[in-house]
């Protein structure tokens, strides 16, 4: 009976070892985050009192991650079709926000989320843990994840006339809605990675922060599904790993519209 127990453990080591070779061996990496936001607007779905939580605890465990490797490019969701840098904002007012940022974070990020203060989690619900380590200082630039406007618009439009349309949550995505939501955004993401990696092919590895409904293993064509790596404390969020293309989720899954668009749309 000893050795039989054994056997489950044995074969998940020599898992995480021949995983942990054949992402050694990619070129580049995209180190997925799996994050849960606030819901979008564009839904009309309310974030109850449970969701902020966990929307909270979320972006506070993403903003720890930048501060841990804060060397490493950043993509996120919430920035769209548009680069964020402090750059862009005048010197004055960048000063004033971050010493409000540093008001609400005295000590920095606390490590366990149970600590967050009430103005903490507001602040990481509003601003995402990408947009407060921005501010703070900890990341020089927030990386888009769509070419241009024209392209997001192109995604988008149809979502909202589907959307206008179908206004009841729970009702699936048809294939044709189900591939802009997740697929065309997936591909576009993916699209400005590999742009990046082909301008700077001596960088190994980049963060990519993406909804956890978001799978970026089914297009081989545009990045190697093997050298797409999660993190241990996030693969539990990743609700991805149920997706059954790039349509979406199976038909039978009922649809979570808290999470279908990127947030600051």
């Amino acid at each position: 009976m000893f050795k039989m127990s054994l056997i489950p453990f044995f074969f998940s080591i020599v898992s995480w070892f021949a995983f942990t070779a054949q992402a050694d061996e990619c070129k580049h990496r995209i180190v997925f985050l799996p994050q849960s936001h606030a819901a979008d607007k564009l839904t009309g779905a309310q974030t109850s009192e449970d969701q902020n939580t966990q929307v909270a605890e979320s972006q506070l465990k993403i903003a720890n991650y930048i501060e841990r490797f804060p060397n490493v490019p950043v993509f996120s969701e919430q920035t769209a079709a548009q680069n964020y840098s402090l750059d862009m904002i005048p010197q004055d007012k960048r000063l004033g926000l971050q010493n409000h940022f540093n008001k609400i974070f005295p000590q920095g990020l606390p490590e366990n989320p149970n600590v967050m203060t009430n103005a903490q989690k507001r602040k990481l619900i509003d601003n995402g843990g990408d947009f407060v380590q921005l501010i703070r200082g900890r990341v020089n630039l927030l990386r888009k994840v769509v070419e241009d406007q024209n392209a997001l618009d192109k995604i988008f439009d149809p979502i909202k006339i589907w959307l206008n349309k179908n206004p009841s949550r729970g009702v699936a995505y048809p294939p044709e809605i189900g591939t802009l939501v997740y697929g065309e955004r997936e591909r576009a993401a993916l699209m400005q990675v590999q742009k990046y990696f082909s301008l700077n092919p001596k960088q190994k590895d980049i963060i990519l922060i993406y909804g956890s409904n978001h799978s970026f293993k089914f297009y081989p064509d545009e990045f190697p599904p093997a050298c797409v790596l999660i993190p241990t404390e996030f693969q539990s969020d990743w609700n991805g790993r149920f997706r059954s293309g790039p349509e979406g989720f199976p038909s039978s899954n009922k649809v979570d519209y808290s999470e279908p668009t990127t947030a600051t749309r």
